[in-house]
Parts: structure tokens; sequence; C-alpha cells
């Protein structure tokens, strides 16, 4: 991609002593290197740990729910 942008949407975190998760709704518009424009609709799942540095990503991952055109002609997940 050229260009992303990122619009986090509702968002839970949960945090137990030294180690926590994350909820992340994302809705990202970018544009390829080729021009061509871009919507993803997605949710990070993230897992968190304190470290002696501060907390870190314990894992990250993106679950796509749409990628595709912006006039949703692309692909869907349910």
């Amino acid at each position: 991609f050229e260009t992303v942008i990122q619009l986090p949407q509702h968002s839970q975190i949960e945090i137990s002593g030294d180690t926590g998760s994350g909820y992340w709704g994302m809705f990202e518009i970018g544009r390829t290197k080729a021009g061509a424009a871009n919507l993803t609709i997605g949710a990070y799942e993230d897992s968190y740990l304190r470290t002696s540095a501060g907390w870190r990503f314990g894992a990250r991952r993106f679950e796509f729910r749409y990628t595709g055109p912006p006039d949703l002609s692309g692909h869907w997940v349910c």
C-alpha cells in the first residue's frame, strides 16, 4: 500500500496481573501503489504481556470481515 488510514472502532481491553487481552474493531481505507482504492474491515485480537521494559504484545491476529473496493463488491467473510 502507498497510503492507509486506520479508523479504530469499538475496543475492549482486559488486564489480569501481568497479562491482558484486547479486541479492536478496525476500518481501514487505503490506496495501493498502483493507485487502486481498498477498504478493509475487521478486528485485531491481541494478547499483552508486562515485561521489565513495559507492556508488549504477546500475540496479534487480524480477523478479516471484508477486503476489496470501497463499493463493497469485494470479498466478505462472515
